[in-house]
C-alpha cells in the first residue's frame, strides 16, 4: 500500500512528465504513475524520460514509480542491442531494469479459490466472478462491456459513434499513441460509414460523441478527456481511445487499412505525423507517406527530416545533404547514416567515410562503426581500423572496445588493454565488463569481481554472466555458480535457466525445481522453457513436456512452442507436431500456426491450410501472413484476396510474390489470368465513402496499369502492383535506394580478447 501522506502526479504525456522533472516537482515522498509506459519510453522523447527519471531515482527518497506496460512493448524496450548497433533504448533498458517486476495474468484459472476468497471482502471482485470468465482483470476494467459497446452499436448516433472510435483506434494501432485533435475524428469518420450512414443532418457529430463518450458500467469511456500537462483541467477538443480499446483494435483490425478519409484528416490536424508516415509507406500509400513526412519535417521533426533526406538524394544531393546535416544538428543521424550506406554499398568507401564523419562532428558515429565493418569484410584492415579510431576519437567507447579486439587479434595486447581502460575511463559499462573478464583470466579473481559489483550498480548482469562463462569454460561448475547466482538475483532469466541446468547435470533435482519455481514466479518463463529443451536433448522428453505443461499451468505457452521447434529443428517432426497439438488443446492458438507450417514444411499443404484459416480468422500473429504466402504458392483462388489483406497489414511483399508469379505464367503460357483490376473488364474491391476507385487513397493520381512489376528490392522504383485492388493500389514513383544494413559490427557476446587468450595466459 502506497502510504497516504504521498503526493501522487499522473502525467499525460512526456513532456508534461519532463516538465515536471525539470522543475524538481517530484520531491521525496511522491508517487509517479505512469499508465501504458511504453507512450512515455518508446517515443521520440523516451530516452530523456527515461534518463530524467534514472537521474531523480539516484537522488533523495522516498520516491516511487509505478508503471503499466503490455509484454510486447517491454519485450521491445529491453531488448539487448548486438554490439556495434544503435542503440535505440539505451535509458530505457536501463531503467526497467530496476524495476521489480508484477506480472498480470491474463487468466485466473489456476487461482479461483484464492479469487474466491478474496471476493468476500471486495464486491467489485465478487460481481466479476459471477460474469463465469476467468478473465477477471478485463472485467474489472469493462474491457468486455466496453468492447460490445463498440462493435454493436444501437441507433444513429451508435453507428457514427463507432466509426469515430474506429478512427482513433486506427490513429493508435499506427503509431499516433497520443491526445487526437476532435477535427481528426469528425473528418476521417466518413470514410468509416456506408452511404445511408452519411446522409445525416448538421448535428450527427455532437450525437456522434456522446455515444463515444457513455460511461460504461460507471468505470471508463471509449473516448476520454485528456489532462492539461500543467495545472488543472482538461485540453479542449482533444481525447485519447481507452486503453483495452486500443490493444482491442491492434488485435482485431491488424490487417485493415484506414480510408482515405482518415488519411486526409491525419495530414490537414497531426503536426508530427512521424510513425504515421512510415506505416502509410509500409501499406504502399507511397504518396500519403511522403506528404506526412515533408509535413513533419516541416514542423521540425528531426526524424522526418532524415527520411526526406533520403527521398531527395536520387534528385538533388546537396539539398538531401543540407537536410540531413540539419537533422543531425538535432540528434537524429540516420539521413547521414542512409546516404552514407548508398556509396558504401556501391564500394565508394571514401564518399561513404566522407558523409559518416559529417555525421560524426555531431556525435553520431554508427555510419562509422558500420563502415569499420564493410571494410573488414573487403580485407581492408588498416581503413577498418582507421574508421573505428575515428569514431572514438569522439567519444564512441563501442569502437574502443572493437578496436582493442581488433589489435588483440593481431598480437598488439599491451595496446589493446589500453584501449579497454580508456572505455571503462570513459564510464563504459561493457568496458567494465570486458576488463573484469581480463582480470579473470590473469589470475585476480577478487579485482574481476569487484569490476563486475561496479558493472551491477549499473543495472547490468553483464560482468557475472562474462565470468561466470569464462569460469564454466575452465570446467570449474563450483566456482561458476555463484557468478551466475549474483546474475540470477538481479532477475537475469538466463543465469537461472543455467544455475537449474547446472543443478540438473549435478544430479541436485530439488534445487534445480526451486530454481524453476523461482523463476516461473518472477515471470521468467523462458528460463524453464530452456531447461525443458536442453532435457529434450539428453532425451528426457516426458521431463520436457512435463516442463512444458508447469509453464503452461502459469498461463504461458511459450514451453510447449519452443520445444516443439527444437523437435522440428532435430528431424523429429512428429514429436513437434504431439507438443503443439498438447499446446492447442491447453489453448495456445500460435501452436494452430507452427501446426499448420510444419504441415506445409512437409508437402501437406490441404492439412496445413483449414490450421492457418482457423488461426487467422482467431487472429493470430503470423497466421494471415502465412496463409496467404500458401495461397500465393498454390495459387488458390484466395490468394489474391490474402495477400492485399497482407498488403493493407504493412507486407506489400507477398502481392509482389503474386504477381511476379501470374506475369511469369504468363510468359511461359502465353497468357493466364491477371490480378483483378487491370485494364478491362476487372474486379474492384468496394471502395469506401471518399475513396475513389482505383486511386487507393493516393493523393493525385492511380496506380499503375495491371501486370506492372512490384519490386521492392534494390533500386528499382516500380513499386506499386495490383492497381485494381482498389486501397490497396497506389500511386507515386519514387527512385529509393536500398536499406541501409544494420548487420552488427561486432559480437558484444564475445570478449575483445576472445581468439587470443594464449597470448594473455
Amino acid at each position: 500500500m502506497v502510504p497516504e501522506d504521498f503526493d501522487l502526479l499522473f502525467p499525460a504525456d512526456p513532456a508534461g512528465l519532463l516538465g515536471a522533472l525539470a522543475a524538481e516537482a517530484l520531491r521525496p515522498g511522491s508517487l509517479l504513475w505512469l499508465n501504458e509506459a511504453q507512450d512515455f519510453l518508446a517515443g521520440p522523447d523516451g530516452e530523456a524520460v527515461a534518463g530524467a527519471l534514472l537521474r531523480r531515482l539516484d537522488r533523495d527518497g522516498p520516491f516511487l514509480v509505478v508503471a503499466t506496460l503490455w509484454p510486447d512493448h517491454r519485450e521491445s524496450l529491453t531488448a539487448t542491442v548486438p554490439f556495434g548497433e544503435q542503440d535505440s533504448h539505451r535509458q530505457a533498458r536501463a531503467l526497467l531494469a530496476q524495476a521489480h517486476r508484477v506480472v498480470v495474468p491474463r487468466s485466473f484459472a489456476g487461482s479461483l479459490e484464492a479469487v474466491r476468497d478474496a471476493a468476500r471482502d471486495d464486491p467489485a471482485l465478487a460481481d466479476a466472478l459471477r460474469t463465469g470468465t476467468d478473465e477477471l482483470t478485463q472485467v474489472l476494467a469493462a474491457g468486455p462491456d466496453l468492447v460490445d459497446h463498440y462493435e454493436n452499436p444501437s441507433g444513429q448516433a451508435g453507428v457514427h459513434g463507432r466509426a469515430l472510435i474506429r478512427a482513433a483506434m486506427d490513429a493508435h494501432r499506427l503509431g499516433v499513441t497520443g491526445p487526437l485533435p476532435l477535427a481528426l475524428l469528425e473528418e476521417a469518420a466518413a470514410g468509416y460509414l456506408d452511404t445511408a450512414d452519411r446522409a445525416v443532418g448538421p448535428d450527427w457529430f455532437t450525437h456522434a460523441l456522446a455515444y463515444a463518450r457513455t460511461d460504461i458500467k460507471h468505470t471508463i469511456q471509449a473516448l476520454q478527456d485528456v489532462a492539461r500537462t500543467s495545472g488543472t483541467g482538461v485540453e479542449p477538443r482533444m481525447l485519447r481511445l481507452a486503453d483495452y480499446l486500443a490493444q482491442h483494435g491492434r488485435r482485431a483490425h491488424r490487417a485493415d487499412c484506414p480510408p482515405l478519409s482518415f488519411w486526409e484528416a491525419a495530414y490537414r490536424h497531426l503536426m508530427r505525423p512521424d510513425d504515421l508516415a512510415d506505416e502509410a509507406d509500409k501499406r504502399m500509400r507511397k504518396g500519403w507517406a511522403r506528404r506526412l513526412w515533408r509535413r513533419a519535417a516541416e514542423h521540425g521533426s528531426s526524424r522526418a527530416m532524415s527520411e526526406c533526406a533520403r527521398q531527395l538524394w536520387s534528385e538533388d544531393r546537396e539539398a538531401a545533404e543540407r537536410l540531413a546535416r540539419e537533422a543531425a544538428g538535432q540528434g537524429d543521424f540516420r539521413g547521414l547514416f542512409t546516404l552514407a550506406f548508398i556509396p558504401e554499398h556501391t564500394g565508394d568507401f571514401a564518399e561513404a567515410e566522407r558523409l559518416s564523419l559529417l555525421a560524426s562532428a555531431e556525435g553520431g558515429t554508427f555510419g562509422l562503426r558500420r563502415l569499420s565493418e564493410r571494410r573488414l569484410r573487403a580485407g581492408d584492415t588498416a581503413g577498418a581500423e582507421r574508421n573505428l579510431r575515428q569514431a572514438a576519437d569522439v567519444g564512441d567507447t563501442e569502437a574502443l572496445i572493437l578496436l582493442a579486439r581488433s589489435r588483440a587479434k593481431a598480437g598488439a595486447q599491451d595496446e589493446a588493454e589500453h584501449l579497454v581502460n580508456r572505455a571503462v575511463e570513459a564510464n563504459d559499462t561493457e568496458g567494465l565488463a570486458q576488463l573484469a573478464a581480463l582480470r579473470m583470466i590473469e589470475g585476480d579473481f577478487n579485482r574481476a569481481e569487484e569490476l563486475a559489483t561496479l558493472v551491477t550498480r549499473r543495472g547490468s548482469t553483464r560482468a557475472w554472466n562474462l565470468l561466470g562463462d569464462l569460469v564454466e569454460e575452465r570446467g570449474d561448475l563450483e566456482q561458476a555458480r555463484p557468478l551466475f547466482h549474483k546474475a540470477a538475483d538481479l532477475g537475469d532469466d538466463t543465469a537461472l535457466s543455467r544455475l537449474a541446468w547446472m543443478a540438473e547435470c549435478a544430479g541436485e533435482h530439488d534445487e534445480s525445481v526451486r530454481l524453476l519455481e523461482e523463476a516461473l514466479a518472477a515471470g521468467h518463463t523462458d528460463a524453464v522453457a530452456t531447461v525443458a529443451i536442453l532435457r529434450n536433448e539428453i532425451g528426457d522428453s516426458e521431463g520436457a513436456e512435463r516442463l512444458a505443461r508447469w509453464i503452461a499451468e502459469h498461463g504461458d505457452h511459450i514451453g510447449y512452442l519452443r520445444l516443439a521447434e527444437a523437435r522440428e529443428n532435430a528431424g523429429n517432426s512428429a514429436g513437434a507436431a504431439s507438443v503443439l497439438q498438447t499446446a492447442f488443446e491447453a489453448g495456445s492458438g500460435q501452436a494452430l500456426v507452427q501446426l499448420g507450417e510444419l504441415h506445409e514444411k512437409a508437402g501437406d499443404d490441404e492439412s496445413a491450410l483449414p490450421l492457418l484459416r482457423r488461426a487467422a480468422e482467431a487472429g493470430h500473429s503470423g497466421a494471415l501472413l502465412r496463409l496467404a504466402l500458401l495461397c500465393v504458392r498454390t495459387d488458390r483462388d484466395e490468394a489474391e484476396e490474402l495477400a492485399g489483406q497482407v498488403a493493407d497489414a504493412g507486407v506489400p511483399e507477398v502481392l509482389s510474390s503474386l504477381a511476379d508469379r501470374r506475369e511469369d505464367r504468363r510468359s511461359r503460357c502465353g497468357g493466364a489470368r491477371p490480378l483483378a483490376g487491370g485494364r478491362g473488364g476487372v474486379r474492384r474491391r468496394p471502395g469506401r465513402a471518399g475513396e475513389p476507385a482505383g486511386e487507393g487513397g493516393q493523393p493525385g493520381g492511380g496506380g499503375p496499369a495491371l501486370g506492372a512489376r512490384c519490386r521492392l528490392r534494390g533500386r528499382d522504383d516500380r513499386h506499386l502492383v495490383g492497381a485494381g485492388l482498389g486501397a490497396r493500389s497506389g500511386a507515386g514513383r519514387f527512385a529509393r535506394g536500398p536499406s541501409p544494413s544494420l548487420d552488427a559490427v561486432g559480437n558484444r557476446g564475445c570478449p575483445w580478447w576472445r581468439g587470443s587468450a594464449e597470448a594473455l595466459r
